[in-house]
């Protein structure tokens, strides 16, 4: 049985296994090797309040409390029954992680709704294979209230080896708060959106813009962050873990390019005009059409396969909650 298959026989909570819930107890139990916040903050960041964890009567509350919930997903394919036992799973497995590394690493968001969706996806589509395309709404979301937000991109040309960098940080009205464009040669497109990171980094940390959501149409980007064995983009990628620390490590989510085109033109503008610019404090007249469609939530439709959409799910691709069957 794989562990996919063992973690959905949780979703039956008509008779929640009483395994399950010792073996959490074991996990939460103070004191505890786990650390207590790194579980919480997989709660908070559903915004779902949870009490203090005091002893074994209160852990079991705990579990029963959240089991019974039924938080609401902006998607139907997301369903709480599913969910919960996939948190669940991930503490465990995230716990068993930090013990055997000793390290403190947090719960990964984007995987667990990865791993729910690859589970909902099964049942939706049972008769779709992995190179099935489904329909995907993309468009720019705002940011949660009180965070900004950096959508960046790099564009480059081969033959002149000229790139240009493009980003802008908006807050969560989608209200332009600084943008920026740069030429600046690289060796391939790869280069030029880890330098557009690079940037978008330094400036945030310079004209404090913090706390700080950041997305890219980039895969490979968000990809090569936790490859370290890469020695090809290791000064860049040593750079861009630099300053993504000093921010306190924000996260690094993927979005489509119909969600990145103001971003994506400031690049292009760049790569084809000589200009040192650094920053401009308000909205370049070039991208006042696509800023504005952004904030009006304007919706583009594409057709994915399957597989990559549970691929891009696990990179932070929140588009990919809202798809329909084709």
């Amino acid at each position: 049985m794989t562990e996919s298959h063992q973690v959905t026989t949780f979703a039956n909570f008509k008779s929640f296994p009483r395994t399950c819930v010792k073996s959490v107890m074991l996990i939460l139990k103070p004191p505890s090797i786990f650390s207590l916040t790194i579980a919480q903050n997989l709660w908070n960041q559903l915004n779902i309040p949870i009490s203090p964890i005091v002893n074994d009567h209160s852990i079991v509350n705990w579990l029963l409390t959240l089991k019974n919930l039924n938080h609401a997903f902006a998607d139907p394919l997301l369903s709480w029954e599913i969910y919960f036992p996939f948190a669940i799973w991930h503490i465990w497995l995230n716990r068993n992680n930090n013990i055997f590394h000793n390290s403190n690493s947090p719960i990964s968001i984007p995987t667990v709704i990865a791993r729910t969706l690859e589970y909902a996806f099964t049942g939706k589509f049972l008769s779709s294979t992995p190179s099935d395309k489904i329909t995907i709404h993309a468009r720019w979301k705002p940011p949660p209230y009180g965070l900004y937000k950096l959508n960046f991109d790099g564009s480059f040309s081969a033959p002149s080896l000229v790139g240009g960098l493009g980003g802008v940080f908006r807050d969560e009205y989608g209200n332009w708060k600084m943008g920026f464009y740069q030429q600046h040669q690289g060796f391939n497109a790869t280069s030029m959106e880890l330098l557009a990171l690079l940037r978008g980094i330094e400036l945030a940390y310079h004209h404090k813009f913090v706390p700080l959501a950041i997305k890219t149409d980039s895969a490979e980007v968000i990809t090569l962050l936790t490859d370290y064995s890469n020695s090809l983009y290791d000064s860049l990628l040593s750079s861009c873990r630099y300053w993504l620390k000093k921010l306190q490590n924000p996260p690094i989510n993927h979005n489509f390019r119909d969600g990145n085109k103001v971003e994506h033109h400031l690049a292009n503008e760049a790569r084809t005009t000589s200009t040192n610019s650094n920053f401009v404090m308000f909205c370049s007249p070039g991208v006042i059409s696509s800023l504005a469609a952004d904030v009006a939530g304007h919706i583009s439709t594409k057709k994915v396969s399957l597989a990559t959409c549970i691929n891009l799910a696990k990179l932070g691709n929140y588009n990919i909650l809202t798809v329909s069957a084709t």
